[in-house]
């Protein structure tokens, strides 16, 4: 049985974004393959972080510091491209 994590919602977040978007026509092609790659690069992180933490706790805690970081880099890049 699969357990839910952190990187899993952002999966399935970014799945619907790109579902939505895509019904809507608010996403070009080219976006929706950037979104696919995400989604791709954030699975795998999700099955390294698996197969390194086995206690849930430690999982969530270290996935949940993950994503910080990443929003944290990705809007400081954002920032100073602006």
């Amino acid at each position: 049985m699969k357990k839910i994590t952190p990187l899993n919602i952002v999966v399935a977040i970014l799945i619907v974004w790109a579902v939505s978007g895509l019904m809507d026509g608010a996403i070009a092609s080219s976006q929706l393959i950037w979104i696919g790659l995400l989604v791709v690069l954030v699975i795998l992180v999700d099955i390294m972080f698996r197969m390194m933490l086995k206690t849930p706790k430690r999982l969530w805690m270290i996935q949940l510091l993950f994503l910080v970081l990443t929003v944290i880099v990705a809007f400081g890049i954002w920032h100073f491209r602006n």
